[in-house]
């Protein structure tokens, strides 16, 4: 309730949306009064480990009936303000008039001290105050925003603690920095510097034309991160420095700019994708995956908002280009050549007026039972994948927040070949459009993807997605997390128990 009561007269939305990017939270947290989820969420042993000691429990009268109790007490106000910029950065001094209130309410010299962030493996974290350039407050410093020079504010101090920035060269101490680290700092300084260079003539540039420029930065400062792990990791530094200290503010580092220029410039919103061409793709009248899957899911896309609201747009097209570059160069990546080409020969032999053939094998070698298909299955399948290839390259590019991919045929029972894990068949599925939008995320700008470091794919069903783990989990691969949330067993797969269906426990 006090951070509402201080923030909810903050009606500058600039100054708001500011904070929110920068520090990972929504808006709301800020203008109602609720109790913060951050705190009910607080690891119970990190409590424990910042209350009074027993020998310090203040003795505090229940007040009707006399009887006295006591009860450590907790200091909420203390605990909040370290989950608060620039305090949530690292082990930061508190205001003074904020220390000089904690030791007239509390006895205990732990309770008066700042709090760091809780790490299990390691303990608190204790790193530097950040800059004093950005140390009162990310809301003051978005004040800017309302002048002329708004972008004056995008300096690494704004951005990263002196910890980081003392050892990347750009510190105010006039320390000595690690020098195969000073690339790090003149990474950072570029980027900064090309923001706003670029976006200085925002205001004049068309809606299509700042979105354009803000893809290019986000990608930018995403192959700046990664690139920074890869250094800190193979950078000779001295043991006196914690590396994975170093390593995790430069994350959050390009995390905040990556997160203030989608807020400044980007859609919030969420978009649903979706493509007509994937109903080509008609399958037996009573068969579980048929075409009347698809308008059901628009339908009630639609009455949540979909097409009428306005953070919620509707878009039935998929571009042309992704429908190009899935069939060219990411499906390759995530099928084996000779499955891509059995599955097209198989469709395209097809009479036009075909519906509901098997289009794959099973595990005896005959028709597949329940991946059918039609003429239009191919194409319809491509436009899938297409779909997911545009809706990456609309988050990661801060065109909206999230997109809802509604097409079919599904996906993640196929695999790099036939029976991936040992399935008894490809469950209704031709192509994995799911593992293709993780290979796209991941591939090399060079190579027409995106450059990102690492993608985390989860999927709920009722049955394990195997294609996808076969596709991106077959050898071990960091740039891949992925989860699968289903029913076990294999005789719920479709695994065949003479094979290693265990796999999938």
């Amino acid at each position: 309730k006090d951070m509402s009561k201080t923030h909810s007269s903050e009606n500058d939305a600039c100054r708001l949306t500011s904070f929110e990017a920068m520090t990972n939270t929504h808006t709301l947290s800020i203008q109602t009064a609720m109790f913060p989820n951050a705190l009910l969420n607080l690891p119970y042993d990190y409590i424990l480990s910042n209350l009074p000691p027993p020998t310090d429990q203040v003795f505090q009268p229940s007040g009707d009936d006399g009887v006295g109790v006591s009860e450590p007490v907790l200091n909420l106000h203390l605990v909040m303000n370290a989950m608060t910029p620039p305090h949530c950065w690292g082990k930061a001094l508190m205001d003074q008039s904020e220390t000089n209130m904690t030791n007239s309410t509390s006895s205990s010299p732990k309770a008066a001290g700042a709090l760091s962030t809780p790490q299990h493996d390691l303990g608190s974290i204790q790193l530097n105050p950040p800059d004093p350039k950005c140390s009162s407050s990310i809301l003051s410093v978005a004040s800017n925003c309302n002048k002329d020079n708004r972008y004056a504010d995008w300096f690494p101090s704004n951005f990263a603690n002196r910890y980081l920035l003392n050892h990347i060269g750009l510190g105010t101490n006039r320390k000595v920095p690690i020098v195969t680290l000073t690339s790090l700092g003149n990474d950072l300084d570029t980027l900064l510097s090309h923001f706003r260079s670029e976006f200085s003539t925002a205001v004049t540039l068309s809606a299509e034309e700042r979105l354009k420029k803000l893809e290019v930065f986000l990608c930018r400062c995403l192959v700046i991160k990664g690139n920074g792990e890869d250094l800190l990791a193979l950078s000779d530094i001295p043991e006196s420095i914690n590396r994975r200290n170093l390593t995790l503010e430069w994350c959050k580092t390009c995390e905040r700019i990556f997160n203030r220029a989608t807020a400044t410039f980007g859609n919030g919103g969420t978009v649903v994708l979706t493509d007509s061409r994937c109903n080509q793709h008609i399958t037996a009248t009573g068969s579980l995956e048929r075409a009347v899957r698809l308008p059901a899911a628009i339908r009630g896309a639609k009455q949540a908002g979909a097409g009428s609201k306005e953070n919620i747009k509707l878009m039935t097209k998929v571009d042309d280009k992704y429908t190009e570059l899935a069939e060219k160069k990411i499906l390759p990546k995530a099928h084996k050549v000779s499955y891509l080409k059995r599955i097209e020969a198989n469709i395209k032999a097809l009479p036009p007026d075909a519906k509901g053939t098997p289009l794959t094998d099973d595990s005896e070698g005959e028709g597949g039972g329940d991946t059918m298909g039609s003429y239009g299955s191919y194409t319809a399948a491509v436009a899938g994948v297409a779909a997911a290839l545009q809706a990456v390259n609309m988050v990661v590019g801060g065109k909206c927040a999230n997109v809802f991919c509604a097409v079919r045929p599904p996906g993640h029972h196929a695999g790099r070949d036939l029976h991936p894990m040992n399935a008894i068949s490809n469950g209704f599925c031709l192509f994995n459009a799911a593992a293709c939008a993780a290979l796209y995320a991941t591939a090399p700008q060079s190579e027409g993807g995106l450059g990102l470091k690492r993608v985390c794919v989860i999927d709920f069903d009722v049955h394990h997605g195997n294609g996808t783990q076969d596709i991106l989990c077959s050898t071990h691969d960091s740039r891949f997390l992925y989860v699968s949330l289903h029913a076990g067993g294999a005789h719920i797969n479709s695994y065949d128990n003479g094979g290693n269906g265990s796999r999938t426990d």
